[in-house]
């Protein structure tokens, strides 16, 4: 009986291992497939616009965070998001 329950364990186990290593994979894709674009938008700024790199990376990472919350702001619908896009409409319309 005590081998039945150790057999039983040790499947558990490998199931709980084999989904943690997808987890992991997914995790390091998605984090290598936002660096991989984070590089090239920098690149491609030094590039077209004539940025230095330290630039280049300021205004990507300034626009990553403005689209996550314009994001945010067109898909939510908390109090804190539509505050946000009355904000918005309010700047739109005083340009």
């Amino acid at each position: 009986m005590n081998l039945f329950y150790r057999f039983i364990n040790r499947r558990r186990n490998t199931q709980l291992s084999f989904e943690e290593d997808v987890l992991k994979h997914s995790l390091f894709r998605s984090a290598f497939l936002l660096l991989s674009i984070i590089i090239a938008h920098v690149y491609l700024m030094t590039l077209f616009e004539e940025f230095n790199w330290q630039d280049a990376l300021w205004l990507t990472l300034t626009t990553l965070s403005t689209s996550s919350l314009f994001v945010m702001a067109n898909d939510d619908h908390s109090p804190t998001a539509e505050a946000i896009q009355q904000a918005l409409a309010n700047i739109s319309q005083s340009t």
